[in-house]
């Protein structure tokens, strides 16, 4: 409560907005529902909201897309799941129970065409299975904006709607990096004083927002399934605006071949297997003769994604002139190449570590990948900064007004060295740190004591003792007794 006292007075005075920024949901529900009400009974003037990234709300396009049996991608439904799917589930778990999805979404779509759900998925009583979640979450990329006929009722722009011209804002540090690391409108780093509470987790939640990996055989089965879908919608475009197909097939191509390189590297090398999961590079160099694979996959990746773009945004730009049912179709064909669109650039990114060694070199490895039906085998390519320093310089604090990070373990051995060097503060020389002593004098005011317990917590006996001791220790100090109990699992 104190920061924010601080940064409203500072934010009114600059004329700038204030974020506070958690790494906890259950620090974020304080602020919302105690800490910030009980501030603004004092000061009325006081508005605050909450901000959540957009793929916590539901998009009501895809819902519809998805019951409808035409969801975006929908062709190549498990090259999408398999590019970026989680290799440490397991391959049981990747087979779908589609009539219990299929039954979530119908009643979803009740529910929110009903008023009785906001469309956020933190609302849910029930949270979705995550892959029944990730294809009707709204997207950036497969978004229509202004021209979707559920823009007036859309659950994530009624929501940033509703936080525009609050005075301050709760949003979480990962909401954060992602939304500073891209041209969104969102924050205006340079009008927005940052509080970074529990900032202890901000070098944490920086390595694996930036940490990226991909499947390679299914990347290769995404681009040619790719090709098919983005010149079958560039059919609707006027011919003088339509991609060259023998080009954008000869750039796909280009892709699908060097892809198709690292796969004959990885299976001839012998490096991952069933029994050999995980094979990590020295130092993060990859092999000489990958490197410029990588690199002009990554241009080619590009100049894809260029030329898609610019088809989903033809598709995207309004044309009274054309009856609804062509519109409506021309909508949800640009959702459906936007998806493709956001697996491209995570690619992009990947692969841009891939063909990159700097001073301080990023992590990269292989990951052996067992295909759901055991026959496939397949292998994941990932890449991590090795600290986050670098990447929260450039995205975070290279960018922001001005920001206070604050936390009960920010110092390790008295000292703010670790954090400065983890988090990139150090090579700011103007920042200051200070370490402000607490108002209890535990020294003097406060009593350790441990119990003499007979029975260790692994114990059976334990519970039982321990509930037969703790109400006499606990009477023989009325004033009050912070019990601490050790977690032993």
């Amino acid at each position: 409560m104190a920061y924010c006292l601080a940064a409203i007075v500072a934010a009114e005075v600059l004329k700038k907005t204030v974020i506070v920024s958690t790494a906890t949901v259950a620090l974020q529900k304080q602020l919302i529902h105690k800490d910030l009400p009980r501030l603004a009974s004092i000061i009325p003037e006081l508005t605050f909201n909450i901000l959540k990234g957009r793929a916590r709300y539901v998009c009501q396009s895809r819902l519809e897309a998805v019951i409808e049996g035409v969801a975006p991608g929908s062709e190549f439904a498990g090259e999408l799941q398999d590019l970026f799917a989680d290799s440490r589930r397991p391959a049981t778990s990747n087979v779908r129970d589609r009539q219990a999805a299929m039954r979530w979404y119908k009643g979803s779509a009740k529910k929110l065409n009903a008023g009785a759900w906001d469309g956020d998925i933190d609302s849910l009583g029930q949270p979705p299975d995550p892959q029944d979640w990730r294809e009707v979450q709204a997207n950036a990329h497969a978004c229509n904006g202004g021209q979707c006929e559920h823009f007036r009722n859309c659950a994530f722009f009624k929501a940033r709607r509703q936080a525009a011209g609050a005075t301050l804002q709760v949003a979480n540090h990962a909401l954060v990096l992602a939304t500073l690391q891209t041209d969104s409108s969102l924050i205006d780093a340079g009008a927005t004083l940052f509080m970074f509470d529990e900032a202890h987790h901000l070098p944490v939640i920086a390595a694996e927002q930036f940490s990226y990996r991909a499947r390679l055989g299914a990347s290769s089965r995404l681009l040619t399934g790719l090709r098919t879908v983005a010149l079958r919608h560039a059919k609707a475009l006027p011919a003088s605006t339509r991609p060259d197909p023998v080009a954008f097939g000869q750039l796909v191509t280009g892709c699908t071949d060097r892809l198709a390189l690292l796969e004959r590297y990885w299976q001839d090398s012998h490096l991952v297997s069933a029994n050999q999961s995980v094979h990590r590079f020295s130092e993060g160099r990859i092999p000489e003769d990958l490197v410029p694979e990588c690199g002009q996959l990554v241009k080619l990746l590009r100049a894809i994604g260029s030329q898609m773009a610019s088809i989903a945004a033809a598709l995207k730009e309004p044309d009274d002139a054309k009856p609804p049912a062509q519109r409506e179709a021309q909508s949800h064909a640009g959702v459906e190449l936007g998806v493709y669109l956001a697996r491209l650039d995570t690619l992009d990114k990947l692969l841009s570590a891939w063909a990159t060694h700097d001073r301080v070199p990023w992590a990269k490895w292989i990951e052996w990948a067992e295909d759901a039906s055991g026959t496939a085998p397949d292998a994941w390519l990932c890449a991590s900064p090795m600290t986050p320093a670098q990447v929260l310089s450039k995205h975070l604090w290279s960018q922001v007004s001005a920001a206070v990070c604050t936390s009960a373990t920010l110092t390790a051995c008295g000292s703010f060295d670790f954090f400065d060097r983890l988090s990139g503060m150090n090579r700011f020389p103007r920042r200051r740190c200070l370490a402000v002593a607490s108002p209890f004098d535990y020294a003097t005011q406060g009593e350790l004591r441990i119990a003499p317990m007979t029975h260790s917590p692994k114990s059976a006996g334990f519970s039982d003792e321990l509930c037969d001791k703790l109400p006499g220790l606990l009477r023989e100090h009325p004033h009050g007794q912070l019990v601490l109990f050790v977690n032993s699992g």
